[in-house]
């Protein structure tokens, strides 16, 4: 019996890390101005880009329902790119 785990997506992986690391700021208190750099999580499964924002930013752009992508990477739902 094959016991190995279906490959995750890039943008899927991203996402998870980048919500991990704001669960943990927010855990060790830190602010919500505090500039924090997050991982790309387009759906090019080479991108290692990195995005700066605060964690204030991040809840915002998670609470509309945006992914955290760099300038002109192209977003996981959909065909569109992100300004």
């Amino acid at each position: 019996m094959d016991r190995r785990l279906p490959p995750i997506s890039h943008e899927h992986a991203s996402r998870h890390q980048n919500d991990s690391l704001i669960v943990t700021a927010r855990e060790l208190g830190i602010q919500e101005d505090a500039p924090f750099v997050f991982v790309c999580e387009c759906r090019d499964d080479l991108c290692n880009d990195n995005v700066r924002l605060s964690i204030a930013e991040y809840a915002s752009r998670r609470s509309a329902g945006k992914d955290i992508l760099c300038p002109g990477h192209l977003t996981p739902r959909a065909e569109e790119r992100a300004a």
